[in-house]
């Protein structure tokens, strides 16, 4: 059996892949998606069937440092779109950044977490308007004091991370998936990643990049990428 785990980013839920579920189920996969319960709901985190002789981690931006370190273990494959090892880089553009995180909890901190995350979700879509992505239930519905309870501190954990997240499967093949135009997670954010997946011996690393491509690239011709690269190992 053929399964993906699915795991959005920060601020994120699990309707990001109702495309890319229905796609890759109607090819044979079982699909399960984990979900961090921004909204208020249960977190979720899914776990491997027993029967599944394929297991495909799928992860948006800080999705793979969102799962569990058992689920990430057991991975065969790892598909991260936008994603990093440290999302902090030294000097300068790190300091800026720091702050910029600080002023983050803060709102949310105050209550004030909608207009701060209205303004996260326009870098999101940079470089189109942010009405270009589906409508947040955080926006559309508020924030409940468990949903700002859970972005908070996963707030804190994007800026403490400091490399690969631990539970790393010590082989898997990897695709990077990577917008030059991408205004939340830098190019050089993403040559670190590149260059601590090198350190830690990983070898099978393919990559798919565009420079037109922003953060969100959970989008059709992306997940066309994404199944041919899974086709080759098919």
């Amino acid at each position: 059996m053929k399964q993906v785990i699915a795991m959005h980013g920060w601020a994120g839920s699990s309707a990001t892949w109702n495309h890319w579920q229905s796609v890759l189920e109607s090819n044979g996969w079982c699909w399960s998606n984990g979900d961090r319960g921004y909204d208020g709901s249960p977190p979720h985190d899914p776990s491997w069937s027993t029967h599944a002789d394929r297991r495909v981690l799928i992860a948006h931006s800080m999705g793979w440092h969102l799962v569990s370190e058992s689920t990430l273990a057991q991975a065969d494959e790892l598909v991260l779109l936008a994603s990093f090892g440290r999302f902090v880089p030294d000097g300068r553009a790190g300091r800026r950044l720091i702050t910029g995180l600080e002023g983050m909890t803060r709102r949310l901190e105050e209550g004030d977490g909608i207009a701060m995350l209205e303004r996260f979700f326009a870098q999101v879509a940079h470089p189109y308007a942010a009405s270009a992505l589906p409508p947040s239930k955080l926006i559309l519905d508020g924030l409940s004091p468990a949903g700002r309870d859970r972005l908070e501190a996963d707030l804190r954990h994007l800026a403490a991370t400091q490399g690969l997240p631990p539970g790393r499967p010590d082989q898997a093949r990897i695709l990077l998936v990577q917008g030059g135009a991408d205004a939340v997670v830098t190019a050089e954010t993403h040559q670190s990643l590149v260059q601590d997946l090198h350190n830690h011996g990983y070898g099978d690393i393919s990559h798919c990049n565009d420079p037109g491509w922003g953060h969100a690239v959970v989008t059709p011709p992306v997940l066309s990428r994404v199944m041919a690269w899974l086709d080759q190992d098919a």
